[in-house]
């Protein structure tokens, strides 16, 4: 599954992966960041990366029916996503398409509403966290490779020592 933004309405879509050659539109539109990518068409409607509209997609995958999920954040536990500093920007370049500016204005709190609904079912026993124990030192658009190596073998490792409670978590009834 990949989470997709419809331009046109500004809500998250979620597409079912089933055949690589058919589905890598979609693919390619879950990896095409908002200001920095082109919109993808797909299906006679245009796309871009899901983040925006639902970044961390937990409630999605319990409609879908999944009584366990793992959760991989990117950020530290302790991280809460300000307002974004290139809502005026988008507010310019996404003019004709309003849903999609309103909901890169509002994905502060979109996100860190999603992070509250992470803690509450990882509370239940619901969901297992992966997450970063340091905050992360590079950009959202990082081209400093040692950087990237570091942070790739950072999450390595707090996975790897994760393994027996990821196991666990996902073995039991």
């Amino acid at each position: 599954w990949v989470v997709v933004q419809n331009v046109e309405t500004g809500k998250a879509e979620y597409k079912e992966l089933t055949d690589m050659h058919r589905d890598i539109i979609w693919v390619r539109a879950s990896a095409s960041l908002p200001l920095m990518s082109r919109m993808v068409e797909a299906d006679g409607k245009l796309y871009l990366d899901g983040g925006t509209a639902d970044s961390i997609p937990l409630e999605a995958s319990m409609k879908e029916g999944n009584k366990k999920n793992l959760v991989i954040l990117t950020q530290h536990r302790q991280y809460r996503k300000p307002p974004s500093s290139s809502y005026k920007i988008a507010k310019l370049k996404y003019r004709k398409y309003p849903q999609l500016v309103e909901s890169m204005r509002d994905r502060h709190i979109m996100y860190n509403g999603e992070l509250d609904l992470v803690a509450e079912e990882e509370a239940k026993g619901n969901c297992l966290v992966i997450a970063p124990k340091q905050p992360m030192v590079v950009k959202r658009i990082e081209k400093d490779v040692e950087k990237l190596k570091i942070l790739y073998q950072q999450g390595y490792k707090d996975c790897d020592a994760m393994m027996g409670e990821i196991k666990k978590f996902l073995m039991e009834e």
